[in-house]
């Protein structure tokens, strides 16, 4: 049986950050789309150039888009056993395609951790972020929080660390504001069906990682 697990929260909540350890302590993937798209923008293909438009913006990518881009990602063997998702669904319309796709598939979510983060540790967070500049790699620093242990150097490639085109604060801003609209809805909504786990995101990195294992793993 598969484990399936759905990380929320706001920009700069470390959804990716704790995906990335939920993801090595259990043995299945990390499906991140923010990671997919950047990948398919460093194609240089229509569809990348489009989607650097949206994410430029800090819009949402169209769902048709994200549909196609999360089902070749969850027919690859390494998904069989489960997946920790991050950065979709991000909108009501998008939570329905996604159970569409799981049930064609023939999996499902078990767990939705929602990690809470108020806006202004978000923007802190998030001005200061760094990745990896291998879209191969896509690792994830902070200036104050993770820092590599060379400074501008990536730990796991040796690749130069840069900043986001959607790491400034009017960006952030904006994507605040679209996530507060649209993604806030789905807390809610997998409340009903007791699937949702609500962490304390501005604690420590190793005390939310210990926390979001337990909920996945229900202990």
């Amino acid at each position: 049986m598969s484990l399936n697990v759905l990380l929320l929260g706001p920009q700069g909540s470390g959804k990716g950050t704790q995906a990335d350890l939920l993801a090595a302590r259990l043995g299945i993937p990390h499906v991140g789309m923010g990671s997919l798209f950047r990948q398919e923008i460093a194609t240089g293909s229509e569809l990348g150039q489009k989607l650097s438009l949206v994410l430029e913006k800090g819009d949402l990518v169209p769902s048709d888009v994200v549909d196609k881009v999360l089902e070749k990602r969850l027919l690859g063997e390494d998904a069989k056993k489960g997946v920790i998702f991050e950065g979709f669904p991000r909108n009501m319309d998008q939570v329905t395609a996604l159970d569409a796709i799981l049930a064609t598939l023939g999996m499902s979510l078990g767990r939705v951790i929602y990690l809470n983060l108020d806006d202004k540790e978000a923007i802190k967070r998030l001005t200061g972020r760094r990745i990896c500049s291998n879209t191969a790699c896509g690792a994830s620093y902070h200036l104050e929080y993770l820092q590599p242990k060379v400074a501008g150097i990536c730990d796991k490639c040796g690749s130069a660390l840069i900043q986001r085109q959607d790491d400034n604060p009017n960006i952030i801003e904006h994507r605040l504001a679209v996530y507060h609209s649209e993604t806030s809805r789905l807390i809610d909504f997998y409340k009903q069906f007791d699937l949702l786990w609500e962490i304390d995101a501005a604690k420590p990195i190793a005390a939310v990682a210990e926390e979001v294992y337990r909920a996945a793993t229900f202990k």
